[in-house]
């Protein structure tokens, strides 16, 4: 694969949630050759591998990973905040309606 086409792994894989843990698990495998090759300004967009989870589990996963390498991959802080803030948004979402959309789907059937 082309240094060029490494951004669409994340742009698109990101959106199936199968696909998304997958590229995470490989990402998180392969940083250190993928640093090589992209470089720290390259790596700004791997938190937005696990943007649409919505589970707690991958909000610490993100952070136990990057928070420690915020200050040597450039532009990464402001990616990393935003994945953060999906996830927890859609956990919280998830908690305060599940009964109500549960509901609303038993009656409907």
């Amino acid at each position: 694969m082309r240094t060029g086409e490494i951004r669409y792994l994340f742009e698109y894989m990101s959106q199936e949630p199968f696909a998304a843990m997958t590229l995470w698990t490989w990402y998180k495998a392969n940083y250190k050759a993928l640093l090589m090759r992209l470089s720290a300004d390259g790596m700004a967009r791997a938190p937005g591998a696990l943007r649409q989870a919505c589970d707690i589990r991958s909000s610490d996963e993100l952070k136990a990973f990057f928070n420690p390498k915020v200050a040597t991959l450039r532009g990464i802080a402001r990616p990393l905040s935003l994945a953060e803030e999906d996830i927890a948004r859609c956990v919280a979402f998830r908690q305060s309606e599940a009964r109500d959309i549960a509901a609303a789907l038993r009656s409907a059937q």
